[in-house]
């Protein structure tokens, strides 16, 4: 059974695109077909978990994070 990788990310759209170059650069397909399926939920509007999490900002991003794990795993 062919597993699918499903990725959070978005809250750096560029670091999101990076991790999905590397998965694929490291994958040992030899074509299209053999590539690991992805669903990538890529949202850069969830509030910014660093200045949560520093004090300077009170939206907490934990819901939307939630939010996100929840449509990844359906």
């Amino acid at each position: 059974m062919l597993r699918t990788l499903g990725v959070l990310g978005g809250m750096g759209p560029l670091a999101t695109a990076s991790f999905m170059n590397q998965v694929i650069a490291l994958s040992p397909a030899k074509n299209d077909q053999e590539h690991i399926p992805m669903f990538i939920r890529n949202i850069p509007q969830i509030p910014d978990r660093t200045k949560f999490l520093m004090g300077i900002e009170d939206e907490n991003p934990f819901f939307e994070l939630k939010k996100g794990f929840k449509e990844l795993s359906n």
